[in-house]
């Protein structure tokens, strides 16, 4: 922060973000006279009551400007215009997928600076554990390349497993088909023996069996009801994990085919295909893949 003494005192004045903006702004400069801002109450105490900006009075060419309009508005617009991002700060692609394989805690991204003349992910617990398997650091570059590389040899493979099992789609529908066929057998025998519980109902109401007999036959029914509606229950199982199976099949080739051959990691890409990276301190790397199983 600079600073500087006035003419008549030994009082410092700091030249920080918020003296130049007040500087900047203030039209004073331009040769107005403000005034209005704020006033007493009347009621006789010492409050002070700060009126809007719309509500001042300003006096136009009361002393002679030190600036023209027209750079007033320019550094005003450049003081208060919209901010630039700083992109010297993004944020790695792979920060928040990188732990380390000897602790287990998450990898630090240390940016290229002065004292190190590359970009790195480095074990900050280290130092304090001393754990011998810790991955102490990596270079950013290095670790893309090879997790680019292994990523590009997985499609490849996910591709080929996927070609392999032949027609994909219809061997899902034939399976799907045939459990839904099944299912629907068991719905009818399921209303069939409900049907022959109520007929037999109605025949001992009728008189036309004994109350043993009746017994009998109902407890029958009633096993063959409750093994059909076991069944039942289980098919619907079988239903759903294959249809979850088959919508997590399509949606993996659909990532095969829009990714194959990247030539470079991106944050979509990641989060699309790497759950986590573990790094060793023999610089060994294993990575854990979203994709569901292989066919």
């Amino acid at each position: 922060m600079d600073t500087v003494k006035t003419n008549n005192s030994d009082k410092v004045i700091s030249w920080n973000p918020s003296s130049i903006t007040r500087i900047v702004s203030n039209r004073v400069y331009l040769g107005e006279m403000i005034y209005g801002k704020r006033s007493t109450n009347i009621a006789g105490n010492s409050s002070i009551i700060r009126h809007p900006q719309e509500e001042w009075k300003v006096i136009k060419n009361h002393h002679e400007a030190i600036v023209s309009e027209e750079l007033f508005e320019q550094a005003n617009k450049m003081l208060h215009g919209p901010k630039k991002r700083d992109t010297s700060k993004k944020k790695h692609v792979l920060v928040g997928k990188m732990i380390c394989g000897g602790c287990g805690y998450a990898l630090s991204f240390k940016p290229k600076a002065s004292y190190c003349k590359y970009s790195r992910f480095e074990c900050s617990r280290h130092s304090l554990l001393k754990i011998p398997e810790c991955c102490t650091h990596f270079k950013a570059d290095i670790l893309e390349e090879i997790v680019l590389k292994r990523l590009n040899q997985e499609l490849m493979i996910w591709g080929d497993s996927y070609q392999q099992a032949g027609n994909m789609e219809a061997h899902y529908e034939s399976v799907l088909r045939s459990l839904k066929d099944e299912l629907r057998d068991n719905k009818l025998e399921i209303e069939n023996v409900q049907a022959a519980k109520k007929s037999l109902y109605e025949s001992y109401a009728l008189s036309d069996m004994t109350a043993e007999e009746y017994k009998e036959q109902s407890s029958s029914l009633t096993m063959q009801l409750e093994s059909l509606q076991e069944k039942l229950g289980e098919l619907q199982e079988k239903i759903s994990v294959v249809e979850q199976e088959y919508d997590v099949k399509k949606e993996d080739m659909k990532k095969i085919i829009r990714y194959s051959h990247m030539e470079e990691l991106t944050e979509e890409i990641v989060d699309t295909f790497i759950k986590k990276i573990y790094l060793y301190h023999d610089k060994s790397v294993e990575i854990e893949w979203m994709f569901g199983e292989k066919i």
